[in-house]
């Protein structure tokens, strides 16, 4: 399946079902998106803007995010509780592809990439 054209609208209509698992996202604008909770595992997020998006507890594990903008987003680097007890993962980008993403205003230095790498 190949998604063409994504727009925050679409996000917010599937983002219920909290997966995107394994699809084409390339050149998607998720600026300010509401994506905490989501799952993209093995999805193509090629030139996606994530810039200012809610991004914890969001899952990227074998994703390609070549080229991809997190310009302030929001993420988590350990697990979140909530008011009711219910423990969330933190933002995962294990296996996934990390070359050229755009970082600023986003602190990297104790997230866990592993085994991400910025490969061809």
């Amino acid at each position: 399946m190949k998604l063409i054209y994504c727009s925050l609208f679409l996000l917010s209509i599937f983002s219920a079902h909290g997966m995107f698992e394994g699809i084409y996202m390339d050149n998607a604008n998720l600026k300010k998106g509401k994506c905490a909770q989501v799952s993209f595992k093995r999805t193509s997020l090629v030139n996606v803007n994530f810039s200012e998006a809610d991004l914890r507890a969001t899952d990227f594990e074998d994703a390609n995010l070549t080229n991809a903008n997190f310009f302030r987003a929001e993420i988590n680097i350990l697990p979140l509780v909530g008011q009711d007890g219910k423990v969330f993962p933190r933002t995962n980008f294990r296996n996934a592809c990390i070359k050229n993403i755009k970082t600023d205003g986003l602190s990297l230095e104790v997230i866990a990439f592993i085994k991400s790498q910025a490969r061809e």
